[in-house]
């Protein structure tokens, strides 16, 4: 049985020894090499967290971000993005934009707190998370006003 244990021990510390050694290379054909870094100089996005991603199925990307606004912290904003797999903005969402900025939804104001989370349903909606509120986007990033 001691054997079997040292045996299976030296296997484990291998593997992870191994798993350790693997090198990780950044795809440069996703977006802007390798990054996806959307160019929205009519905002002037001087700071940004990322704060959710989906991965849809069909092969694009939901992302939503808290942003500060000019250079001042005391203006942030929440986005939301929807590229393609490749990293390229998708201008069909909010078209002609690719993203969507909501400052307040029925009363809430969303600037104070990030979005904490952006997730497709089974009927293609987005569910958006902020702080104590829910609201939810169509497919095509306009507000759902019937929820």
């Amino acid at each position: 049985m001691k054997k079997i244990f040292t045996l299976f021990l030296f296997l484990l510390i291998a593997n992870f020894s191994l798993a350790q050694q693997e090198t990780l290379v950044v795809d440069t054909s996703f977006g802007e090499n390798g990054f996806f870094i959307p160019q929205l100089p009519e905002l002037n996005i001087t700071n940004s967290y990322r704060t959710s991603i989906d991965f849809l199925e069909n092969d694009q990307i939901l992302l939503s971000y808290y942003v500060e606004i000019g250079g001042d912290s005391d203006n942030m904003r929440n986005l939301i993005f929807r590229c393609y797999s490749d990293g390229s903005l998708d201008t069909t969402f909010n078209a002609p934009l690719g993203y969507v900025i909501y400052d307040e939804i029925n009363g809430v104001n969303l600037m104070d707190d990030r979005i904490e989370n952006v997730l497709r349903t089974e009927e293609n909606d987005l569910l958006v998370c902020h702080d104590y509120s829910i609201f939810r986007l169509n497919e095509d990033g306009s507000l759902d006003t019937s929820f």
